[in-house]
């Protein structure tokens, strides 16, 4: 949203394809907030940029993004991609492939979640052409676990982030982080 604030979003079963830019653009300005937004069965694909974009430029908050089984396939960037501050954001399920990255999660991230997913090729798709997850520097509180995340370009993982407070458990193809 561009102008206000949302409380309280609930989408599910739909579609965002074929976008000139991003699927899902999360991106409040001015002192707007995007908190307690639920994605439930969707499919952010096929889009020039990022499927899925979430993106704080303004001086309020964004938190509480949840995705559960999206579909984050065939997208120009990455799969899903932050940026600025952004907190509580979680991904359970669903499949994340032939995009550039999976997942990028830039710095300013806080609080992320991915469990449960397929990142990489499956479903009738390639697998993500650079890497299936990048954690940037300044990503902090990070879980993976129950993922599938074989089958990604140069890397499944890559962890700028080390040392932060993390865990990764009971991923194929990845290495365990933090305690187990």
């Amino acid at each position: 949203t561009d102008a206000g604030s949302v409380f309280s979003l609930w989408v599910h079963h739909c579609f965002f394809d074929n976008s000139s830019q991003n699927g899902i653009r999360i991106s409040p300005s001015g002192n707007a907030s995007v908190v307690r937004s639920r994605f439930d069965n969707i499919w952010a694909g096929s889009s020039t940029a990022d499927g899925v974009l979430v993106f704080n430029s303004s001086s309020g908050v964004v938190s509480g993004i949840h995705f559960t089984s999206p579909h984050l396939l065939l997208n120009g960037g990455s799969g899903i991609s932050t940026g600025g501050t952004v907190s509580d954001l979680s991904i359970i399920g669903g499949e994340i492939g032939q995009n550039q990255f999976g997942a990028y999660f830039n710095s300013g991230l806080s609080g992320v979640r991915i469990t449960d997913a397929r990142v990489g090729n499956g479903s009738g798709v390639a697998a993500n052409s650079i890497a299936g997850i990048v954690i940037g520097s300044g990503v902090d509180y990070v879980i993976l676990a129950n993922n599938d995340l074989r089958g990604n370009g140069s890397a499944l993982v890559v962890n700028q982030g080390a040392g932060s407070n993390q865990l990764f458990k009971n991923n194929f193809g990845a290495t365990a982080v933090g305690p187990q």
